[in-house]
């Protein structure tokens, strides 16, 4: 999973990434290990200009248990790096699997 949600007053990156995890597939999960920022861009909301900066976080679920999700989606599997790698479209989603998979074989 690949979230992108937003940071929230009073939270951390890291924070946020467990909370967007959980809301979005109803897995709960704990980090291992910072794969850094990847995506910087900047937009503009209300009509002032955002510097925005997408932190990605290698991370371990606690449970196997899928909890009730906020904002359902149709399903949630669990899949090889490689069959997801394979999968994904965008070159910095598959920059941030390779990473994961680089940060696992140092485990």
């Amino acid at each position: 999973m690949l979230p992108k949600g937003h940071v929230r007053q009073g939270e951390t990156p890291e924070q946020a990434a467990q909370r967007d995890i959980e809301e979005e597939t109803g897995v709960r999960a704990h980090i291992v290990v910072s794969l850094g920022a990847s995506d910087k861009y900047t937009f503009i909301s209300n009509g002032v200009e955002v510097n925005n900066s997408v932190y990605y976080f290698l991370m371990r679920y606690d449970s196997e248990e899928v909890l009730e999700r906020s904002n359902p989606m149709q399903s949630v599997v669990w899949l090889p790096l490689d069959s997801a790698l394979n999968l994904l479209e965008y070159p910095n989603s598959k920059e941030m699997l390779r990473r994961s998979k680089d940060a696992l074989a140092k485990l």
